[in-house]
């Protein structure tokens, strides 16, 4: 067997691919004689006979063998063929139906967006109407505190006329008493409104008793 390629001429490398003619037995490279991967394995296995150039063009070798140097393929080869495609059509087939699937999953995951959005903006607005509400007693409660201050402003006053009035000491103490009781109660919150409401609802009563009030 040659050690040269019949078309350029060089050597053959240790691990270097080369197909023989089935007629004129020379050897080439795989390159040289433009054959695919594929078809070189094929004539390279036996099952397939491969004609070069020159005796294709020229007709050697007997009706049997003579052939195109591309033979169809035979039994096996076809068979190995439709079972892959067979295969890539079921991995399309999955491939459908799980981008089906995952459609179906972000369907869900965008209505499920929108209701939460409605929700969101829900407690949005409530919240506002909660903060308009809260700037509101902020805005009472420091009205209230004022009128409280007044209150007791007048009560000091009328303490101190009490005092340079010619009354008992008796009374001047129990006045003292009040005062004390009513600072007491002032620092509750819940006695302060209670007691604001009910001189608001008896305006004759604090006129009486706080005339400069």
């Amino acid at each position: 067997m040659a050690d040269n390629c019949s078309s350029c001429s060089r050597k053959f490398g240790s691990r270097e691919a080369r197909i023989t003619c089935f007629v004129c037995k020379k050897n080439f490279h795989a390159a040289c004689a433009n054959i695919a991967k594929f078809d070189f394995q094929r004539f390279t296995d036996g099952n397939s006979s491969w004609l070069c150039k020159k005796c294709s063009d020229s007709g050697s070798g007997d009706k049997n063998s003579q052939t195109s140097t591309l033979e169809p393929l035979n039994t096996t080869h076809f068979h190995a063929i439709m079972n892959k495609i067979e295969q890539l059509c079921k991995e399309v087939s999955t491939l459908k139906t799980s981008q089906m699937a995952l459609s179906n999953d972000v369907a869900k995951c965008s209505a499920t967006l929108v209701a939460q959005t409605k929700i969101l903006q829900t407690h949005t607005e409530q919240l506002t109407v909660h903060e308009k509400s809260i700037a509101n007693l902020q805005l009472a409660n420091k009205d209230l505190l004022v009128r409280v201050d007044g209150v007791t402003d007048a009560l000091e006053s009328f303490n101190q006329d009490v005092r340079a009035s010619p009354f008992s000491a008796d009374l001047v103490s129990s006045t003292d008493d009040v005062i004390v009781k009513l600072r007491n109660k002032l620092a509750d919150p819940i006695t302060l409104l209670s007691m604001v409401s009910l001189i608001q609802t008896t305006p004759s009563l604090t006129r009486q008793l706080f005339p400069d009030y």
